[in-house]
């Protein structure tokens, strides 16, 4: 089952099953097991046993004890699923350090809304639109044409995930209002991301940055073909920070 769901660089999200009072000590004690540890498949070995990479916090290995349990999220090409496992040992194989753990429940494929959210810094430039704009079928094309025609606000790009962006710009964006940024992402030849349609969930000034705010946006009619580059995106610049 497992060689048939997961494939090899799946991200995987590792939490602990704590209570929240146990929780709310750790994040004091500014515990890294208070929140995600983040983590990638390096292989399927049977039906329940799995060879994935050792968790990295701030450039240190996290090494998860042997018999330890954690519950896990796996993002898979087929969707999310989550299980429960036990770490049976730790290795070294040419210089990368892996875990092989074994599954203790089920994976059980599920829905959520959040989406695990990568900090980056990219350069962006979006246009307010209307309710009008959003009902047309646009290809890249278009955007760009709607681009070369309207002036653009520049922004940066502070997070991204497979939901939405956070990003800071110059100017203030009314709560609800419909923006298309020009993302221009690229995971291959087939899969990219040039632009996107986002609903303004919230604008406020950054604090001590000289008129800047920050912008909270989610998505509105996005392909899921367009949703899944843009996860891939995620993983692969990911992937690459945790090469460096």
């Amino acid at each position: 089952m497992l060689t048939s769901i997961i494939t090899p660089g799946d991200k995987l999200e590792i939490t602990k099953n704590l209570s929240e009072k146990r929780r709310k000590q750790l994040e004091e004690e500014k515990s890294i097991f208070a929140g995600v540890l983040v983590s990638q498949a390096f292989e399927a070995i049977d039906d329940t046993k799995l060879r994935i990479a050792m968790p990295i916090v701030e450039g240190k290995l996290i090494l998860l004890p042997v018999n330890s349990r954690y519950n896990v999220v796996i993002y898979t090409k087929g969707g999310l699923y989550k299980s429960s496992f036990i770490v049976l040992k730790r290795y070294k194989q040419d210089a990368i350090y892996g875990l092989e753990v074994e599954l203790i429940q089920p994976l059980k494929k599920f829905q959520r809304r959040q989406y695990y959210r990568l900090e980056c810094m990219i350069e962006i430039e979006y246009i307010c639109v209307d309710e009008e704009f959003m009902s047309q079928e646009l290809d890249d094309d278009d955007i760009k044409k709607k681009f070369e025609l309207e002036s653009a606000v520049k922004g940066t790009v502070l997070d991204i995930s497979g939901g939405g962006i956070r990003f800071s710009s110059a100017e203030h964006l009314e709560k609800g209002s419909i923006v298309l940024v020009k993302l221009n992402i690229r995971v291959s030849e087939d899969k990219s991301v040039y632009g996107v349609l986002g609903k303004v969930l919230e604008s406020r000034i950054i604090r001590n940055s000289l008129g800047l705010y920050e912008q909270r946006l989610e998505y509105q009619e996005i392909s899921g073909k367009s949703r899944e580059t843009i996860i891939r995106y995620i993983f692969e610049q990911e992937r690459r920070l945790r090469k460096k």
